[in-house]
């Protein structure tokens, strides 16, 4: 049996490059989706990724989000496969005088 969850891996302010906190999954199976918003924005560009890992040191991209660069803007993105790993964590690249709030979000099936 499966139960769909979402974890909230950033949701902050960011006038530069910022990375999450690691979260571990666990019991994790199914599908993946990745969700990146941003709101409040006055300035800059900014550019998302979901990365997991086996061991919380080595780190690989599971999705890339496009470039938002407008007020109010989101993008839904599925990874390229259904292999998530157990620790992952959120990174937010911000250029040209940044300012805004962004969430990035993994939604995901867990086996209960």
């Amino acid at each position: 049996m499966y139960a769909s969850s979402k974890i909230e891996l950033l949701n902050q302010a960011v006038t530069a490059t910022a990375t999450s906190d690691v979260k571990t999954l666990d019991g994790v199976g199914g599908s993946f989706v990745g969700f990146i918003k941003v709101s409040g924005y006055s300035a800059g560009t900014f550019t998302g990724i979901i990365e997991h890992s086996p061991n919380g040191l080595d780190w690989f991209t599971l999705i890339t989000f496009t470039a938002a660069i407008a007020a109010n803007s989101s993008e839904i993105k599925f990874p390229a496969n259904d292999i998530c790993l157990t620790h992952i964590r959120a990174k937010v690249t911000a250029a040209a005088a940044p300012d805004a709030t962004v969430e990035i979000s993994l939604c995901y099936s867990s086996k209960k």
